[in-house]
Parts: C-alpha cells; structure tokens; sequence
C-alpha cells in the first residue's frame, strides 16, 4: 500500500518523471516497520491500558493523544530522522529539518487524522477498524510522501527542488 501510495504522491509532483524507486522503497520500509508494525501495538496494546472504556469521551482521549502527544513527539521525529539517516544525512540533520517543515506537516496530519480517529474510535466497529484507518492512512501516507518525501538530499535542503534553499536578504527561505 505505502509503495502506491508513494507512486501516486511522485506522479502529483511530475507525472512526467520516471519513478523513483529508491525513494519509493525507503517509504514503504518506514510505513511496515513503524505504521504496520510499531503501531499496531500502540493502538491495540498500549491506548486500551491508557484509556479504557468506550464512548465518545474515550475515543476523544485517544485521538487527542495520538495527534497531540504521539505525532509530534515520537511518529514525525522518527520518519524525519529515518528519512536523513536513509540519504546520508545524520539524526541530528533530521530533527533540523523537522523543526522546520515539520509543523505544515503535523497540521496535515491533524487535519486527516483527527476527525478520522474520532470517527474510528467511537463510531466504527471494533471488526472494521483497521478497514478504516488502512483506508484513512492511504489518504495521509500520500500527502506525506508528497510534503516530505524521501529524497532527502541533506541538511537545509528542500526535497521538492533540486536547487533546495535560496538565500532571500536576510534568512533562509524554501522556493516552492
């Protein structure tokens, strides 16, 4: 599913580029190991320990601490440093680059992942859940293989141009 949905974010960016599979294959890696793997055992072990019970007030808790707590502290600083440690950057060059474009992203995600985990915790069958969030997770792995892909090229670069930072007077700015 991640390779697709790669395949479908690289087509957004230039449909007329050939596919880059070395990009497309750190981003399925990353979504088995941590998606399909690390998170199954948050979802199913770990947030039933931390918030028992059912109804809407349980799947508010949920969804506010996976988007609130888990995005931005350990989901998005682990992809950003698998992505530079992957194109020969260094762990600390990842986390630079999530303080800077990180923050668009994690509203990204908030936007497809709050309302979605609401829904799912609260309104969908516990035997049609992972349906769900695999649909749901489609949707938010190409939007983040498109914002921040992996193709990496080092510290303070832009992953969309070849050209990455420019300098504008006084500070850096990405050219989009």
């Amino acid at each position: 599913k991640a390779s697709f949905c790669d395949i479908i974010a690289q087509r957004y960016e230039d449909p007329n580029c050939p596919v880059d599979w070395s990009r497309c294959g750190k981003f399925t890696f990353f979504c088995v190991a941590y998606v399909g793997s690390f998170q199954h055992l948050l979802f199913n072990k770990l947030y039933p320990r931390l918030f028992p019970g059912t109804g809407a007030l349980q799947a508010a808790k949920c969804a506010l601490f996976d988007n609130f707590v888990h995005s931005p502290c350990l989901y998005l600083p682990t992809y950003y440093t698998y992505r530079s440690f992957t194109s020969h950057g260094s762990l600390t060059d990842g986390l630079t680059q999530y303080r800077k474009e990180g923050f668009d992203v994690l509203k990204a995600c908030w936007g497809i992942w709050v309302p979605s985990q609401f829904i799912n915790f609260y309104l969908v069958p516990p035997n049609f859940r992972i349906l769900f969030i695999a649909g749901m997770g489609s949707v938010w792995e190409i939007v983040l293989s498109y914002m921040a892909p992996m193709k990496h090229t080092g510290p303070l670069t832009d992953p969309h141009t070849p050209e990455g930072f420019e300098e504008d007077d006084s500070e850096r700015t990405v050219r989009r």
